[in-house]
């Protein structure tokens, strides 16, 4: 159960099924997957899968680069820890968006997209609802 809780992505067939998932989350789950997602060891070997002629694979430099992005290993993608559990509450807005309700797996385009997913406005007022659930939980007073 514990790395089921760390792996939100093993949820996410659908983005119904994300979604109602990411919903019914007790708080301390969520406040657990916020703060204790996976991590790879360093002799962590992530998937290689061929794209656009080169071999292409999630790197974990990329936790350290992205520090809102989490890696799910039973999807091999990666989404964002911030707007993952807040998908109800922005998807009015955007419909099966990368990083928030499907993993992100076009390695080659992580730059460019994950500049791009940083810059939306669902994605700040995630980061506030998260710090804000976070202080909740912590400073319950």
């Amino acid at each position: 159960m514990q790395q089921e809780i760390n792996d939100i992505g093993k949820f996410s067939k659908t983005s119904e099924e994300f979604g109602s998932f990411t919903n019914k989350l007790p708080i301390g789950q969520k406040y657990h997957s916020i703060k204790s997602h996976f991590v790879s060891s360093i002799n962590y070997k992530f998937p290689i899968r061929f794209l656009h002629q080169c071999r292409r694979g999630f790197q974990s430099r990329y936790l350290s680069e992205y520090p809102w992005m989490v890696y799910s290993p039973s999807v091999d993608g990666a989404f964002c820890k911030h707007c993952a559990l807040r998908y109800l509450c922005i998807a009015a807005k955007i419909y099966k968006s990368a990083f928030v309700n499907k993993p992100f797996k076009n390695w080659h385009k992580l730059q460019e997209k994950a500049k791009r997913h940083k810059q939306m406005k669902y994605y700040h007022d995630a980061m506030i609802a998260t710090e804000s659930f976070l202080n909740s939980v912590e400073n319950p007073e």
